[in-house]
């Protein structure tokens, strides 16, 4: 059933969508706590992944002296472009 309001189209919904000067000061307050969250989180990360980086490259470091990085990479470069024995099977089996 309709009945005839005093309020027009065009502000129907200003009652809904007015907000208090609380309001609003808690919604910055949750904004600002969500970004101190975030970079917080970001920073441990962080932390995490640059300590954990750092211990490999030290560990990979120590093992790469000039003598074997010589070696190595040539030993390396001929092992992966050397065909594998059983080429056919091994193209089947991972084909599949």
């Amino acid at each position: 059933r309709y009945e005839q309001s005093e309020l027009s189209w065009a502000t129907r919904w200003d009652p809904y969508v007015a907000i208090s000067k609380q309001q609003k000061q808690s919604h910055w307050l949750s904004i600002t706590h969500s970004t101190i969250f975030v970079g917080v989180l970001f920073g441990l990360i962080a932390l995490f992944l640059l300590r954990m980086l750092r211990k490999d490259f030290l560990a990979s470091y120590s093992i790469w002296d000039d003598a074997f990085d010589e070696a190595g990479w040539k030993g390396l470069h001929g092992d992966v472009f050397r065909m594998p024995p059983h080429a056919l099977w091994l193209s089947v089996c991972t084909g599949t």
